[in-house]
């Protein structure tokens, strides 16, 4: 079980290490933000085992520090990992790290069945790039170079219930395309039933009409609106736990925020494993590679206190 025990709001990136970690998961630099967190924890790591991680979905591989692992075999080489037990303090810097790879790294964590403290560190951006008009209503954010098509995310997919049209969980960003494509895969076949969610509050006041404004023109009928916090995934894994009480099956597609996406996976760590013929939940993603340069400097900056325990 993964549970949240604490938000806090930083003032300086030096406040990240008051914590001493016993290893640390990063991603790859490619906005100011991203330079300035993986700067200091170059700075702060001198003794600390540091792993980049990224994952080629065609393949089905996880890289760490470059070396090739099987998806298949991620929980196994976590069990290599001998500072991995009782008490130890782990950060997954978020801000550098995608959706799946945060998901992965939490699976083979917790796969070790131990008790321990889970740090995610989290960097807003001061704005994304608009790519196409000053204009506020035609505003477009392409902060994606290419995607792949919507796949069941491997070990967190599900099987169709018979008699039941699950519910598509849309938590929504700035990339309007990206739910498109979604529905536009699906043609109704299976997602007869979604609920767009839509950060509100959003990291900025209005931010909220950004995203509302790229995804209204795929809004159905019978489309369902409901807020979640942008930089609160606590609050986030309870909106989350509601839908799947409501709902026999829920399919999860996180687009929107790094704090969400964190929620996400969290989510779906707690709750995958109970899965059921009667009831489950499971993921799809398109497993995009980021822009460079996607967004201008440093907002606010949070880190998300977990602990992960065997039960």
């Amino acid at each position: 079980m993964v549970v949240f025990k604490r938000i806090r709001p930083l003032t300086e990136l030096s406040s990240f290490f008051k914590e001493s970690y016993d290893a640390i998961f990063i991603g790859a630099a490619i906005d100011d933000r991203t330079r300035a967190i993986l700067n200091e924890i170059k700075i702060r790591s001198e003794n600390t085992p540091v792993y980049q991680v990224s994952i080629d979905i065609e393949s089905y591989d996880f890289y760490i520090n470059g070396a090739k692992k099987s998806l298949r075999s991620l929980l196994t080489l976590f069990g290599d990992f001998k500072w991995l037990k009782d008490e130890s303090k782990i950060l997954i810097e978020s801000t550098s790290l995608d959706f799946s790879e945060i998901l992965y790294v939490l699976q083979g964590i917790k796969a070790r069945n131990v008790n321990l403290s889970v740090y995610f560190s989290y960097l807003e951006p001061k704005d994304y790039k608009n790519r196409n008009s000053h204009l506020k209503e035609k505003e477009e954010f392409l902060l994606s170079d290419s995607r792949r098509k919507f796949l069941g995310l491997p070990g967190f997919s599900t099987n169709h219930l018979e008699g039941s049209s699950p519910y598509l969980l849309a938590l929504l960003g700035f990339e309007g395309q990206r739910l498109g494509q979604v529905l536009e895969e699906d043609d109704k076949a299976i997602f007869k039933n979604m609920v767009a969610l839509v950060g509100l509050p959003a990291f900025k006041p209005g931010w909220e009409n950004r995203s509302l404004h790229r995804h209204i023109e795929h809004f159905s009928h019978g489309t369902k609106i409901h807020p979640y916090p942008s930089t609160n995934p606590y609050q986030l894994t309870k909106i989350l736990d509601s839908f799947f009480s409501a709902y026999k099956q829920i399919v999860i597609t996180s687009m929107g925020t790094k704090p969400a996406a964190i929620a996400c996976a969290v989510f779906l760590i707690n709750n995958v494993s109970q899965n059921t013929r009667h009831k489950n939940v499971g993921a799809i993603y398109d497993f995009p590679k980021k822009s460079k340069e996607r967004s201008i400097g440093v907002g606010e900056m949070y880190i998300y206190e977990s602990v992960v325990s065997s039960e």
